[in-house]
């Protein structure tokens, strides 16, 4: 009975995710065992909201540091030689020999260079698989120590490749999302009609999440712009707080002023369904995020971008037509009643988002971990895999 355990860092809410989109996926497999783990919590308790505060604390006060670090090589391999990446390496292997895993996987860089450190001493003999969650990579994946690696975009298979990773073993599979993004909606006007939404159009807003901290900055420009957005009489608004009481708090005293229907939910567990009844996202350009939207053909509205990982997705989403980034309120609120104006633009977005959206991806990552494990395949071509050209550097 083959075992995988998926290795992240709860910082933020995507690794995670994907962490457990993949278990769904793997567990869905008659005869295998998924377990996600996360390695800061193996440590310490305390140590997951230590990190991610710490994290928004830098991207708060220092965004130029965090963004010349994000992609800095030399400085990963400089801190992969301190102490408490030392300390750090020594509890994975400790974890390794208590859960037994056939297969590894990583979710997050921090993981991903743990794991290949501990295969360098000898403590991981197993297969070694990281899945990227973003749409370009940061300086801190590791090239060595790995059997394979997934990516979300052509983009990050030509840093990969230019970083010396054998291109015979990057797969341009997407980011793991959970089975809702898998499945085939229904019309857009029938999905609305099922969400009681009346109006001929929707827009959705992500303001909010489980990890509050990086929502902070779009969730103030989504209170600033709401006053000064005119919509047209046939859009609804929605805005998605996930949890996020004061978001949800601020935003609802500006809806109540608004001129236009406003939707204010708090935890929305069907997201996939109201993605599918949207005509445009606002939100920030976190790599889950913009996943599940692209794999739902939905164009963004990015606001709020923070340094790192953030500004690389929102700056190939331009590049390849599936979004528009607005850095004010003031910008947003002349571009949104713009594009809804321009359907043709619209729909050219959306073209765009679901030629680079693999809402499959989950399934394209257990049929590699089978691959490795030498088991028969799933069904997915791991070799069809599509994606836009590649942005030149």
């Amino acid at each position: 009975m083959p075992r995988t355990v998926i290795f992240y860092l709860d910082v933020g809410s995507g690794h995670r995710q994907a962490a457990e989109a993949i278990c769904e996926a793997l567990e869905a497999v008659p005869g295998w065992t998924c377990a996600p783990f996360d390695l800061l919590d193996a440590v310490s308790p305390t140590l997951p909201a230590l990190f991610d505060r710490a994290t928004g604390l830098i991207l708060e006060h220092a965004p130029e540091t965090y963004q010349r670090l994000w992609g800095d090589v030399e400085f990963s391999q400089t801190f992969a030689e301190s102490p408490a990446f030392r300390y750090m390496a020594g509890r994975l292997g400790e974890v390794l020999a208590d859960q037994k895993p056939d297969l590894c996987v990583a979710t997050h860089a921090f993981a991903a260079r743990l794991l290949a450190a501990c295969r360098s001493q000898g403590q991981c003999r197993r297969p070694i698989v990281n899945v990227v969650t973003d749409l370009m990579l940061n300086g801190f994946w590791p090239v060595n120590g790995s059997d394979a690696f997934v990516v979300a975009s052509r983009d990050a298979h030509r840093q990969l490749r230019e970083r010396g990773y054998p291109e015979a073993h990057i797969h341009v599979l997407g980011i793991p999302l959970r089975a809702e993004f898998s499945q085939a909606p229904d019309s857009a006007a029938n999905v609305r009609l099922e969400l009681g939404i009346t109006t001929g159009r929707l827009v959705t807003a992500l303001v909010g999440g489980s990890h509050p901290g990086p929502y902070a900055a779009i969730a103030g420009q989504m209170e600033a712009l709401l006053p000064r957005l005119v919509l047209p009489d046939d859009v609804t608004l929605a805005l998605l707080t996930g949890g996020d009481e004061r978001a949800a708090s601020a935003l609802s005293r500006a809806a109540r002023q608004a001129p236009y229907p406003i939707r204010l939910l708090d935890r929305v567990e069907n997201v996939a369904t109201w993605y599918a009844a949207s005509d445009l996202l606002i939100s920030k350009p976190g790599g889950l995020t913009v996943a599940e939207a692209l794999s739902c053909g939905l164009p963004l509205v990015l606001m709020g971008a923070g340094a790192g990982q953030e500004t690389a997705n929102a700056a190939l989403l331009q590049v390849h037509g599936c979004a528009v980034y607005m850095a004010s309120a003031y910008q947003a609120a002349v571009a949104i009643p713009a594009l809804l104006a321009e359907p043709a633009r619209l729909e050219a977005m959306r073209a765009a988002c679901r030629a680079m959206g693999q809402p499959r991806a989950a399934a394209g990552v257990v049929d590699l971990l089978r691959s490795l494990a030498g088991h028969p395949s799933t069904g997915t071509d791991l070799a069809s895999a599509t994606s836009p050209p590649v942005v030149s550097a």
